[in-house]
């Protein structure tokens, strides 16, 4: 009997690892210098022949919170969603919630600073432009470069929060942490802003965040959903004026977005090699792996097996 797999991995903030400068707020704010990924060890790694050192988990996973990583020394190189990115000092990396981690390489002079939260529970509702710009910004990973005084703005949103998570007898820190994640957003809407999103009228608007709100759904939910009338039923409408809204913001169809989603994991585990076919297959939902080959080779254009053997 074949064993049974699960899909990537989903890593939420209470499972993150704490030391003595890191900072939290229950399963909704996460803070920490020097961050490395969960389950990773922070001594005793090893220098590889491109003088960087492998964090790599055995296994991509995916990080269901918002987080900002910025540099202040040394660099990292990251896989996401099958994308190299590699940023160094003065560099900030953002990413949404529901991306696909599978490859860290860090240098051994690193010196970097994580906040990560849980953008719905501290931002949920939140109608300030800067936040609907930046939303729809960072529908895909963003790295951008900041000036010193621009990253020492950044450290200061850092170190405030810290401080008020580690203050014992403070009454509101949910409050505290919700206004400052408001802050951060606005100061990333500023670095990253871009004149046209001015010009954008309010329906095209309402329309992208519709958008938006579908890809989060995506990220969570294709390793179980591949149907639109699931996603088309979160937002209360009729799957065909759903797949009409998301084709006229997006230009292309529901459907293929969902494909793309459900493509994008499949290969993040089958370029492991910890995960035979028929494993993915089951972890992603299919009826068999058949049917499973079939759809990933209508989309990529070979079999799973034949991608297993060029990823090698």
């Amino acid at each position: 009997m074949r064993k049974s797999a699960k899909a990537v991995t989903q890593i939420g903030l209470e499972m993150l690892s704490h030391s003595d400068h890191s900072a939290s707020l229950e399963s909704l704010l996460y803070l920490d210098d020097n961050f490395l990924p969960p389950q990773m060890p922070d001594a005793t790694l090893e220098l590889g022949s491109d003088n960087m050192i492998d964090i790599s988990p055995r296994f991509p996973y995916k990080p269901m919170f918002t987080f900002v990583l910025f540099i202040l020394e040394g660099s990292v190189h990251a896989r996401i969603n099958l994308t190299d990115y590699s940023v160094g000092p003065g560099d900030v990396l953002l990413c949404q919630s529901g991306i696909i981690v599978d490859v860290l390489k860090i240098t051994p002079d690193i010196k970097t600073g994580v906040i990560a939260f849980d953008q719905d529970a501290l931002l949920g509702g939140n109608t300030d432009e800067s936040f609907l710009i930046l939303q729809r910004r960072v529908i895909r990973p963003s790295i951008f470069h900041l000036e010193e005084q621009q990253m020492g703005m950044l450290q200061s949103i850092y170190q405030m929060t810290r401080g008020i998570l580690k203050m014992d007898d403070f009454m509101y820190p949910r409050d505290a942490a919700g206004g400052l994640m408001r802050i951060l957003t606005a100061a990333l809407a500023q670095w990253t802003q871009n004149r046209r999103d001015n010009l954008e009228s309010s329906s095209k608007k309402r329309r992208e965040n519709l958008f938006i709100r579908f890809l989060h759904d995506v990220q969570a939910y294709c390793a179980t959903e591949r149907r639109i009338g699931f996603y088309s039923s979160r937002f209360n409408m009729t799957p065909k004026y759903f797949a009409k809204q998301i084709n006229e913001i997006s230009g292309r169809h529901a459907s293929d977005w969902i494909r793309d989603h459900v493509i994008l994991e499949a290969k993040a585990m089958l370029r492991t090699g910890n995960y035979s076919v028929g494993e993915v297959s089951d972890a992603l939902h299919f009826p068999n792996s058949s049917f499973f080959g079939k759809y990933f080779k209508a989309s990529v254009g070979v079999s799973p097996r034949q991608y297993m053997t060029q990823e090698k």
